[in-house]
């Protein structure tokens, strides 16, 4: 099978938030002032989530 940057990307999302299920979420995720009642990920959740995509990108062999 033939994965591509999509995949990469769906497959980080699902672990980041599967991750968050079991930590302290306020570390990795803020209330987002721009969007009223939304959530952006902290410095140190754009972070983790970049180590993720970086690691499985590596892992599949797939060029940025």
């Amino acid at each position: 099978m033939t994965y591509n940057r999509d995949d990469v990307f769906e497959l980080a999302d699902s672990l980041f938030f599967t991750f968050m299920k079991h930590t302290d979420v306020n570390l990795f995720i803020e209330s987002d002032p721009n969007n009223k009642g939304g959530t952006r990920n902290t410095d140190q959740g754009m972070e983790l989530y970049a180590d993720i995509e970086q690691e499985l990108l590596r892992f599949f062999k797939i060029e940025l």
